[in-house]
């Protein structure tokens, strides 16, 4: 079962503290007076849910099964009391559908610890449940009542405890994703630029003129940046051919 759920963990999940009394091993009668005990009883607590009494027997191996089914009498002092009686399995091997008897239901509880419901249960008709039998289950309820709150805190704890843990681990991916790519980014700026970033550029006298020049190219673009150097040399040449014009002129003056 998943995360090793107990089969009172996974029944209380799908009988709520807010709406059942879950109670284990609820024995026949109070005091000396038991004979033997049931595995689980359960109450409903809502009176527009009919106030329903659920026992459970629970099954570990076939032979006890089989040994169930060949004395049918032994369940009798609890079965009488209830709207509901189950058969609960972790094992299917341990019964087939059609051993269940006709008045009873079948729970499974899967490897994943999903309750899975193989026969359900027909509607029996109670006998009201004597004083000596309640005042055994209230005593087994009182014992177990706050082991069931307990238990309810610790599993919102472990799953809080896991949500937690999930969100950093995807928070510390993308993170480990981010640092992979500015890697890459700087990696492929050092190689086109010859210059190394890692290495404080080798010429940190340098940085705001080379800031300045790719704040440029960003700005401008590459053929704008070409086209400007190129006015500048072609105005450089002129300036330079006007000179030299003007030195000849001047060496034949004198």
């Amino acid at each position: 079962m998943d995360k090793k759920l107990t089969p009172f963990q996974v029944l209380r999940r799908k009988f709520p503290a807010n709406e059942y009394v879950l109670i284990e091993e609820v024995s026949d009668a109070a005091g000396h007076s038991r004979s033997r005990s049931l595995d689980y009883m359960i109450i409903n607590l809502w009176n527009s849910r009919g106030l329903a009494v659920t026992g459970i027997e629970q099954k570990s191996h076939r032979s006890d099964w089989l040994n169930e089914l060949k004395n049918p009498n032994k369940q009798e002092k609890h079965f009488k009391h209830c709207d509901y009686f189950y058969l609960l399995t972790t094992n299917e091997k341990v019964a087939s559908l059609n051993e269940i008897p006709i008045t009873w239901g079948w729970y499974h509880i899967n490897p994943s610890g999903i309750l899975k419901t193989m026969k359900a249960a027909p509607k029996l008709t109670p006998e009201p449940i004597g004083r000596s039998m309640m005042c055994a289950m209230l005593k087994r309820a009182a014992n177990k009542e706050n082991y069931v709150l307990i238990d309810e805190i610790e599993e919102r704890i472990e799953q809080r405890a896991d949500q937690i843990y999930q969100s950093k681990k995807r928070e510390f991916e993308q993170r480990k994703d981010n640092f992979k790519e500015l890697q890459d980014a700087v990696a492929a700026f050092e190689k086109e630029s010859g210059i190394s970033i890692v290495n404080r550029w080798g010429w940190v006298e340098h940085s705001e003129k080379v800031g300045r020049a790719v704040k440029f190219l960003m700005e401008h673009g590459l053929d704008n940046f070409e086209e400007a150097v190129e006015r500048i040399e072609k105005n450089a040449k002129n300036l330079y051919d006007n000179i030299s014009s003007t030195i000849k002129e001047f060496k034949n003056e004198s």
